[in-house]
């Protein structure tokens, strides 16, 4: 669904470029939150775990389907530190990166079917997937800031018209 053209004071905007700025945008904000929760108690950061984990699992399961691959659920017993899961985040960001470097406008306004993770067969468009898995790390990313600013350590100002 392209943008209309008669919106004004709209540069023209080729959505095959606006996506990687705002994933990187994504990934980026993802690790400096994780880089900032190493400054818990253990305690706190084994409670924010789950949270970053969550994070990775939709990642993933919404890359794989992009790309037409089966997913493969992760453990979370294999992510048992913030080291682990931020590791697997820079991972996580490169395989982004790659699959987004390959989508024109074309594809970015098909259709694609993926399996979900209860084994259900799901059509949607792919410019609606990319922007869920932005708007799902978004809400995530503001759970974990209000943790973190509780805790004393804020992460500042994360809107994205400050990106970069």
């Amino acid at each position: 669904m392209p943008i209309p053209s008669s919106v004004p004071n709209l540069p023209s905007i080729k959505m095959q470029n606006h996506f990687p700025i705002q994933f990187k945008y994504h990934f980026d904000t993802t690790l400096k939150l994780i880089d900032l929760a190493r400054l818990l108690p253990e305690k706190e950061q084994t409670a924010v775990l789950p949270i970053f984990f969550h994070v990775l699992l939709a990642d993933g399961a919404w890359r794989s389907g992009l790309s037409g691959i089966k997913f493969t659920r992760p453990n979370p017993e294999d992510y048992p530190s913030l080291d682990s899961i931020r590791h697997a985040f820079e991972q996580e960001k490169a395989s982004w990166m790659a699959l987004l470097a390959g989508l024109t406008d074309e594809k970015i306004e098909s259709q694609f079917e993926r399996t979900n993770m209860r084994g259900e067969k799901q059509t949607a468009y792919v410019w609606k997937a990319l922007h869920q898995v932005l708007y799902h790390g978004m809400q995530h990313h503001s759970e974990l800031a209000v943790i973190l600013t509780n805790a004393g350590h804020s992460p500042g100002n994360i809107d994205f018209i400050f990106y970069e």
